[in-house]
């Protein structure tokens, strides 16, 4: 799409004297593997302007959105894998989203973007 910032440049320089070209997904999926079983969270759109969707393989047992500086904009015990957010009241800017899952009581957290 002409986008220069949803690619990336890797340079190899171990001496394979390559350069591996791609795009980014700007929607953040990760993935991890722990005892065997895959896991994955996505969380979309980034950057967000009303709703923001977070969806997990695992039952995610807390969500919590800070704002710049820490302070708790909103959080929630959700009673599945999926949850959607109200992003619409809250000022532009960057907030951390922090992600825990119930089976492992894993933690991650992502920045987002409120438009």
């Amino acid at each position: 799409d002409g986008d220069p910032f949803d690619c990336y440049f890797d340079y190899d320089a171990s001496g394979n004297n390559t350069v591996d070209f791609g795009f980014y997904n700007p929607d953040m999926t990760s993935v991890t593997t722990e005892n065997g079983q895959v896991s994955w969270i996505t969380v979309f759109p980034n950057p967000a302007s009303n709703q923001l969707t977070v969806k997990s393989s695992a039952r995610l047992e807390r969500i919590e959105l800070f704002d710049a500086i820490g302070r708790m904009q909103w959080a929630t015990a959700p009673a599945g894998n999926a949850q959607s957010i109200n992003v619409s009241s809250l000022p532009a800017g960057i907030y951390t989203l922090r992600l825990t899952t119930a089976e492992n009581g894993r933690v991650e957290t992502r920045r987002i973007v409120k438009e």
